[in-house]
């Protein structure tokens, strides 16, 4: 068997590896990730009829999906997988590229395949997303592909508009290299064409001050400002493990120097994990980590090394959960159940109110919010005027019931417990509740017509 076939060979060992451990570890079906696209194949336009705090792409991809497979746990599961393996590909890529050697490029990849699932990386969000834009338009400029590296980053701000850094950091450095002009436009090429086409889109449908209000006025103004929006304070598990996992950098520093714009970028995505950490929210940190491996252990002949600092470094990783779970979060046997139970207190197709229950239920239990739809975070609806402006909106065309879960303890901004009072006294005063759906989850209507009146 030939060198390159037997490196085939490994290269599909390790993603079979990545998948046994994905399909085996606890699965993540954030409420968004479902609703947003079922909103959109329901003739709810982003940012005007829903509020949408994220560029469209990875949105209208999973409408795309759903209206074709169905909204179905596997379409979601397939496509995450999908993009996960993906990346693997593009490591090993990257890796090769940098260091020219396989054995290292192979080590890189098994390390990733090895930390991604346990670091909260089973789970399709924004930040996981991103990741295979960003590390194509990575590969592709140190192949000095410049027209294909600005789509890469152009196609991220698309999905997550912070990434956008990614864009103007490599236009910054590609000017320090002293790159022909030339090739500055053909970089700069792909993004005014995506942008443009996105620009203009959203101007013909009269979405584009929502949009540049929910994705970048209200982010950087109102909701910095709310309470428990900002959260970087790390746990001990959390300090143990970023501290296990930039370790060999830190001691082999030195090396890394030499591959400036790949530490420069490993920057720009620790940056991006704010407002708030988590490791779903680290993994595209998570990848350029992985490859400074790379880099970090070209030319040690010692093979002790490996052990010495990956071997624990994957036994703290894996020790933090490793244990098999196939009960996924928020689309799971008490979810299905819920959204039965909905469906033979309320009915399907009908226009109704979910407050304080995950925004999936409207798809599990096949009916529709009133528009404009606000998920119940605190940081929404305490934007200046907007609980009014919703209201209004509602007043035109009141939902047929509401499913209320009443709110838990803690800090009025918490999570679990904030609930807009404006509306929430809107609500009282024009439902009656009724039955106990299940423990905390109350059904209410609307209230009677009083002298042809309603209240």
């Amino acid at each position: 068997m030939s060198k390159k076939s037997s490196l085939i060979l490994v290269i599909i060992g390790l993603l079979g590896l990545h998948l046994m451990l994905l399909s085996n570890l606890r699965f993540t079906a954030w409420p968004e990730m479902v609703s947003y696209p079922y909103l959109l194949n329901n003739g709810f336009k982003l940012y005007t009829d829903f509020v949408h705090p994220y560029p469209p792409l990875l949105t209208m991809i999973l409408a795309g999906l759903y209206k074709v497979f169905g909204y179905t746990l596997w379409t979601l599961k397939i496509f995450t997988w999908s993009i996960i393996i993906a990346n693997d590909i593009l490591l090993f890529l990257i890796s090769k590229k940098l260091t020219g050697k396989n054995l290292l490029s192979l080590s890189v990849l098994f390390l990733y395949v090895v930390f991604q699932p346990f670091l909260e990386g089973n789970q399709l969000w924004f930040d996981l997303a991103v990741v295979l834009p960003v590390l194509f338009g990575t590969l592709m400029l140190l192949d000095k592909k410049y027209f294909w590296a600005g789509v890469g980053f152009a196609l991220a701000t698309l999905i997550k508009q912070t990434t956008g850094l990614f864009l103007v950091f490599a236009f910054i450095n590609l000017l320090f290299q002293k790159t022909k002009p030339r090739n500055l436009a053909s970089f700069l090429a792909g993004p005014i064409i995506l942008e443009g086409t996105l620009l203009f889109g959203l101007a013909m449908s009269n979405t584009l001050a929502d949009f540049i209000n929910w994705t970048l006025v209200y982010p950087f103004t109102f909701w910095s400002r709310f309470p428990g929006y900002v959260q970087l304070t790390l746990g001990k598990s959390q300090l143990l493990i970023i501290g296990a996992l930039f370790l060999p950098l830190i001691l082999n520093i030195a090396k890394i120097k030499k591959y400036g714009l790949i530490f420069l970028f490993l920057v720009i995505s620790l940056i991006l994990v704010y407002p708030r950490f988590s490791f779903f929210h680290f993994q595209l940190a998570l990848a350029y980590i992985s490859i400074l491996y790379g880099v970090t252990f070209t030319g040690i002949k010692n093979k002790f090394f490996y052990i010495l600092f990956l071997v624990p470094l994957v036994a703290v990783l894996s020790g933090r959960q490793y244990a098999v779970d196939r009960n996924t979060r928020f689309w799971g046997g008490q979810d299905l159940i819920f959204a039965e139970q909905l469906k033979g207190i309320i009915g399907k197709d009908k226009n109704i109110l979910l407050v304080g229950s995950p925004s999936s239920l409207y798809v599990l239990s096949e009916n529709l919010p009133p528009k404009p739809w606000v998920d119940n975070f605190g940081w929404y609806w305490e934007v200046p005027g907007f609980q009014e402006k919703v209201i209004k909106s509602w007043e035109q065309n009141k939902p047929l019931d509401i499913v209320w879960q009443e709110p838990g303890n803690g800090n009025w901004f918490d999570l679990e417990t904030y609930q807009p009072k404006k509306v929430t006294d809107w609500l009282k005063a024009n439902y009656n509740k009724n039955e106990e759906i299940e423990p905390g989850v109350f059904h209410w209507t609307k209230k009677p017509v009083v002298s042809g009146v309603e209240p």
